[in-house]
């Protein structure tokens, strides 16, 4: 599946994710995107993430290097930051995957 022009312009003009369809969709090519989360004072935190054909997503950080699997399920049940940065409207794609 391939994003729809639709939402590649508005993502365009509004970079943020507003839920966790809409990162879902973007990560369905199953290729590595880069997302940004916009902290207080405006400080950055970088990840990239890219949804395996399995469902889990591969998450790195790039302020640590860190990286962690993780399913749909548990990012939208547990507590963690991207949940958190989405529902205030501060989760932000950065770079995406080809676009057809």
């Amino acid at each position: 599946m391939s994003l729809t022009r639709e939402v590649v312009l508005r993502m365009r003009g509004d970079p943020r994710v507003r839920s966790f369809e809409e990162l879902y969709e973007l990560l369905d090519d199953h290729k590595p995107h880069q997302f940004c989360i916009h902290l207080n004072y405006g400080i950055v935190s970088r990840r990239t993430i890219r949804l395996s054909k399995n469902g889990r997503m591969k998450i790195t950080s790039h302020v640590d290097g860190s990286l962690f699997y993780v399913s749909k399920r548990d990012l939208e049940e547990k507590v963690n930051n991207i949940d958190e940065a989405i529902r205030k409207g501060a989760f932000y794609f950065e770079s995406m995957g080809d676009i057809e």
